[in-house]
């Protein structure tokens, strides 16, 4: 980011992120307030997970024992953790896709390489390194510390009240991974005076790609983005 600084100037970069990547932005941001961020763009990330979602309570319960996982698997497969997260809806990700994907052979609607893109895309989950999923699900989910100011990253704490850019917290009003709950929270965290939400109907994967967010997320994401940006 230093690169990016004295290439650009200060205060000429946005940083968009999604699920996880949006909760390591809003920590960057929140360590680098004179950094070169201007905007921060954050799409269903988890912040507060004291609602107490499905997630949480797989995950953070004691006798899940992610330290067992992290020795099993120096690279936790993607796989393993994709399966963990389609059994949030299994009937939604196991039967209806499918199902919905057949009614529009039938129909004769079907846009087939639209849905082999999107389920390729779906279904290509990244090695998550151990050591790195185990502080994840032990800070987010068991402990939760980041709303707490509990998390240190190379021996400096993080404190959200120290993020002060322009921010837009984007929620998806069926999101059964980063419920709506968890990520609305940064709001009342941060110290932008900028700072706004958008809410939009669908879940956690929809509100990146397909129909509505072609036609309603990015849109508007682009319109908040454009007077904040020279």
């Amino acid at each position: 980011m230093r690169e990016i600084r004295r290439e650009c100037g200060a205060d000429e970069v946005t940083l968009v992120g999604w699920c996880i990547g949006g909760t390591l932005c809003a920590m960057y941001a929140a360590l680098h307030p004179d950094g070169p961020v201007r905007n921060l763009i954050l799409l269903t990330a988890p912040i507060d997970v004291s609602d107490n979602a499905l997630f949480q309570r797989w995950t953070g319960r004691d006798d899940y024992r992610v330290e067992k996982m992290a020795e099993a698997y120096p690279a936790v497969p993607g796989e393993l953790i994709d399966v963990g997260n389609k059994l949030l809806k299994p009937v939604t990700n196991g039967f209806s896709t499918y199902r919905a994907l057949w009614h529009s052979l039938y129909e004769g609607t079907a846009n087939v390489e639209q849905f082999k893109a999107f389920n390729k895309w779906v279904n290509d989950s990244p090695p998550f390194p151990g050591r790195a999923y185990y502080e994840w699900i032990t800070w987010m989910y068991k402990e939760n510390r980041l709303p707490r100011d509990r998390v240190v990253l190379d021996g400096r704490r993080v404190r959200l009240r120290d993020i002060d850019q322009n921010l837009l917290v984007v929620t998806a009003t069926n999101d059964h991974i980063a419920p709506r709950p968890q990520t609305i929270a940064l709001m009342d965290l941060v110290s932008s005076d900028d700072r706004e939400l958008l809410e939009i109907e669908g879940g956690h994967v929809g509100l990146m790609t397909g129909g509505r967010a072609r036609k309603e997320a990015w849109p508007k994401i682009a319109d908040w983005l454009r007077p904040r940006s020279d």
